[in-house]
Order: structure tokens, then sequence, then C-alpha cells
């Protein structure tokens, strides 16, 4: 369950626990149909395919329990001073994230195919533009975070970044690609690149919802037609990622960042339908001008 806490945002793990009773029907059927597929998998990619099922059932969980009533948006965080070992929002951004940072560089190196190495370049551009961006978004906001919860999703990010480096090593193999794969690819390209823009430019924005406690939505052009681009975009790239690699480890990362991302633009969309009274009741929650 602390695994979980780390994915999740603010909530009571007692209803946590309580909500994986509910939805424990759904995660068996599950398991029994993928058991029966798994003969259908090489042996080398075991690993990967197990890791796969992991990311799942946990973006699985967080969109049940967010979808039935046992999340809720984020609260307002205390300042530093609340805490015994002040950390602030851009220092514990750092420190979860310093992973990915450090792993990704190492993948590029170490990988024994160039598909390995494309696609962990692609993981470090996403990551060193992060870097470069985000942490200037939320520099001057003073509120504190928790060491549990950073340790927490420092273990979260360790292990998505364990699944993502092993597949770049040991699991990219080369191939001649076709037509077909060469145009996906550069669709894949395109979205990623889309994704990860629309990501960063609206992050600002969302970065403290709610904790300015504003009674107002972002005026940015692509908050007109949704109420979380900035989710939407970080759907899209991911899912685009796994166009151009088309593993275990991608399928399973983007069907994590799809279903988390949905459920926290659900979260967000209810609290502003909730606690801002004029606001547009046709605006989309999460994919523009339609959902």
């Amino acid at each position: 369950m602390f695994f979980f806490r780390g994915c999740f945002y603010d909530f009571d793990i007692r209803r946590v626990i309580y909500g994986s009773t509910i939805v424990s029907q759904e995660f068996c059927l599950f398991a029994f149909a993928e058991t029966h597929l798994s003969n259908q998998i090489e042996p080398e990619s075991y690993v990967f395919y197990v890791e796969n099922v992991i990311l799942i059932l946990a973006g699985t969980i967080y969109l049940l329990l967010s979808r039935i009533g046992l999340l809720s948006a984020k609260k307002r965080r205390p300042d530093c001073q609340h805490y015994q070992f002040p950390i602030t929002i851009v220092e514990a951004w750092w420190i979860k994230n310093a992973v990915f940072l450090i792993g990704y560089p190492l993948a590029i190196i170490y990988s024994q195919s160039c598909m390995g190495r494309f696609t962990a370049l692609l993981l470090f551009i996403d990551i060193l533009l992060s870097f470069c961006w985000i942490p200037t978004e939320i520099f001057n906001c003073h509120h504190g975070v928790s060491l549990l919860e950073i340790f927490l999703r420092l273990v979260k990010n360790f292990f998505i970044a364990f699944v993502l480096i092993t597949w770049s090593v040991y699991g990219a193999k080369d191939k001649v690609l076709t037509y077909s794969q060469i145009f996906t690819t550069i669709v894949g390209l395109s979205l990623f690149f889309y994704g990860l823009r629309t990501k960063l430019i609206n992050y600002r924005p969302v970065a403290f919802f709610p904790y300015n406690d504003s009674q107002t939505w972002p005026g940015r052009p692509d908050f007109e037609n949704a109420t979380s681009p900035q989710l939407f975009g970080e759907a899209v790239q991911w899912i685009a990622f796994h166009m151009i690699s088309g593993s275990y480890a991608s399928f399973g990362y983007a069907c994590y960042k799809f279903l988390i991302a949905y459920a926290r633009a659900h979260l967000r969309h209810e609290w502003y339908l909730e606690n801002v009274p004029d606001y547009p009741r046709q605006r989309a929650m999460f994919i523009p001008r339609l959902v």
C-alpha cells in the first residue's frame, strides 16, 4: 500500500484498503486473462511483462478509486515551517526525479542496441527539459513536503526508471523497419514532442491546484478547450513513446500515465465544477473539445 500511496495524491490509507477490496474481483479477472496469454511471451521478456502488469494495476487502482469517490483533489499543503525537516516543493521535485536524470544517460551509454539508445535519448530529452522548465515554474511556492512523501515518490520513480532503463539496455532489439513502421515512428515522434510541449507550457497554471484556493480558472488558450491540457499532453506524449518503442515496458508505462492523467483530470474537473460557480459546464475534462 505504501507504493500506491507514493503514486497518489492525498488520500486516507483506510479508504485505499477498502477500495482495493472492492476492485479485487476485477484484478482477479484481469490476472486470469493475462495468465492465458503468458504462454505467448518469450522467456527473456517475462520480466518486462511482469513490470508491465504492475504498472497497469497501479494506474487502474488509482483510476477506480477516483471514480468511485474514494480519492479527492489535492488539499492545501502547509508551509515549510510546519515540518520538522522542511523541504519545499521544488526541492522535493528535484529529489524525486533525480533518479531519471542519472539513469537515462547511463542507459544511453550502456544500451546494447541502437533502438535502446534512441528510446533512452528520448527519455533523457524529456527529463532534461523538465528539469530546465518545471523548477522555474514552481520556484516561488513555499508549501512544504514531508520526508515520507518524498521517499514514497522516490521509490515509485525508481521502479519506473528501472523498468524503462532495463528495457533500453537489455530488452530493446534492432530490426529493419518497414515503411509502415517508419511512418508510425515519425508520427510518434511528432506526437511525443507535441505532448511534451503541451505538458510543459501548461504546467504553471495547475502546479499548485488547488493550493491557492483560486475561485477562477487559468486563462491560457489551451484551458478554453479542456480543464487539464497539461495532463492530456502528458498522456499523448507517453502513448507516442509506445508507438516508437513498441515494447512491454513502454506499453505498461503508457497505460499507467494515461490512467493516472485521466483520473487526475477527473478530480480536477469535479473540483472546479463544485467550487467555481460560473465554471463553464460544457468545457471538456481531459481531451480538448471531446471528453
